[in-house]
């Protein structure tokens, strides 16, 4: 049987004391001098430039508030006929039609839509030694939006007509 625990209390040596410090020895410090720039010529002093300001005067509330209409919608057709041809540019949902004897043809005062320009041109009938060539009929088309205050170009050639707002 093992004996029994001794009476006597057994303690760990703990340290309670802090660590010496090491002190470094002392070494003589010389004031801090202070240092001046080299010596510059004098500079003349700077101005910030003034700050672009927008001055506005208020609007009077009795002065209306003004709106300016927007004019109706125009549509310009530019197409140079071939030599002896005839060329008409038609709006098909008006049915007006103008001639494009100048290269040209402006339909003006449009609601606002849909409109589909039809270029029509008609060659005359072509003779070249013994044989003949009947005369031909082109048609070429393109379909645009409009509305107010627009002006629209559409260029044709002799494969398509493009709109360039």
């Amino acid at each position: 049987m093992p004996s029994p625990a001794s009476s006597t209390p057994v303690s760990s040596p703990v340290s309670t004391s802090a660590p010496a410090a090491t002190v470094a020895p002392s070494v003589p410090v010389a004031p801090l001098e202070a240092k001046t720039p080299p010596a510059t010529a004098p500079t003349a002093a700077v101005e910030p430039a003034p700050v672009a300001t927008k001055t506005t005067t208020p609007r009077s509330a009795v002065e209306p508030a003004t709106t300016v209409p927007l004019s109706p919608a125009v549509i310009t057709v530019n197409y140079q006929s071939h030599d002896g041809g005839t060329a008409t540019a038609t709006l098909l949902e008006t049915g007006e039609s103008k001639a494009l004897s100048n290269g040209s043809a402006v339909f003006s005062d449009l609601a606002d839509g849909m409109y589909t320009v039809q270029l029509q041109e008609i060659l005359p009938p072509e003779t070249s030694s013994d044989v003949g060539i009947a005369g031909q009929t082109y048609i070429r088309s393109h379909r645009i939006a409009v509305q107010a205050g627009d002006h629209v170009v559409i260029a044709c050639d002799d494969v398509d007509c493009t709109g360039i707002a």
